[in-house]
């Protein structure tokens, strides 16, 4: 469930472009997910990947640019450099925007290594692994929970070219923003503690953040801590220990931040509040709630909010949220869990 909670907007015909950017995403293609096993496979390590086959044929659907195909960078090369030859069979996990970030990592990257198990394939199949990057500490241990060596993962290395004996190519959601319920349970099968406590109130700080913080955080701090919300920085914790906290949660709150890809290891039910920049929106987040079974409200900051298409350049924004219009959202939920204990 979805809910854009903000009482001074919520009638108004003035700024109607929030519901529209959820409403025109409540519907998503089912997709075939796949694996492929490329002869003598070929990629180049652009910003986005780019994979080729042995014929020279450029393969947008294990390529994807954010931007669309059509302005991949691969189209500004007039020659690639000279491959270097590859022996063996290679697993190729090469993701968008999965280099440094930790919700298109998890999220986007490490379901794929589930898919090639589903196809058959285990860590043992293959001489190498290569991902974009394998520098934090969060792609060295799930990598490893997933059962591949050190010597085995290769991070690639700026405009380089390679060419594998062997491919391997697993299926790459066509969009960012779709979360497949295989996705789901892949991940949760793989990181997901076997028993948790229930019942905490965390709330996502992003002091230590280099963009879209809530600057004013320190002073919504002793508002949250009397509803009994836990301040806790994910960004020193290890994947398992996040996995532990979202799986034990049962109000999730804080500004929109890649620790949401957490969510994907909160109990059904949980409520999430998500803190959004006012003139930028992204359904991330939502999408994995709606496949976990979450309450999700997206609160949208002070400021003025966009009564058009959400501006991306919003994104990395720092901004502000009154303590009185978060107390009402807390009053809010608190009023609607009485409620519901009450009718149980």
């Amino acid at each position: 469930m979805l809910k854009l909670f903000d009482a001074h907007c919520l009638n108004s015909s003035a700024i109607p472009q929030p519901w529209l950017f959820f409403q025109k995403r409540t519907t998503e293609p089912a997709y075939t997910s796949y694996v492929a096993e490329l002869e003598e496979g070929r990629f180049w390590s652009s910003p986005f990947g780019a994979v080729l086959t042995r014929n020279d044929d450029f393969v947008p659907d294990f390529s994807r640019d954010p931007w669309g195909p059509h302005l991949h960078a691969i189209w500004n090369r007039a020659r690639l450099p000279a491959p270097r030859r590859v022996a063996g069979r290679a697993l190729y996990l090469v993701t968008p925007e999965a280099d440094a970030n930790y919700h298109h990592w998890m999220i986007d990257l490490l379901p794929r290594v589930m898919l090639a198990r589903r196809a058959g394939f285990t860590p043992q199949s293959f001489s190498h692994v290569f991902v974009n990057a394998c520098e934090r500490s969060f792609q060295r241990e799930t990598l490893e929970r997933c059962g591949f060596t050190a010597t085995q993962i290769l991070p690639l290395e700026r405009d380089d070219h390679v060419c594998v004996d062997s491919l391997v190519v697993p299926w790459l959601k066509p969009t960012n923003q779709a979360m497949p319920l295989e996705d789901v349970a892949a991940l949760r099968e793989l990181l997901l503690p076997r028993t948790a406590a229930r019942g905490r109130r965390i709330f996502l700080s992003r002091r230590d953040a280099g963009f879209r913080r809530l600057l004013n955080e320190d002073e919504l701090h002793p508002l949250l801590k009397r509803h009994g919300f836990e301040i806790v920085s994910t960004g020193t914790m290890d994947v398992a220990s996040q996995a532990r906290l979202f799986a034990e949660a049962e109000w999730i709150a804080g500004a929109s931040g890649a620790a949401f890809a957490n969510l994907v290891f909160a109990p059904p039910g949980a409520r999430v509040l998500e803190i959004a920049p006012p003139q930028w929106l992204a359904v991330y987040h939502w999408m994995i709630s709606a496949r976990c079974g979450l309450n999700h409200t997206v609160l949208l900051a002070d400021g003025d909010h966009r009564t058009t298409q959400p501006d991306i350049t919003g994104r990395r924004r720092d901004f502000t949220l009154s303590p009185d219009r978060l107390a009402s959202w807390l009053e809010g939920e608190t009023s609607t869990q009485c409620s519901a204990n009450s009718a149980a």
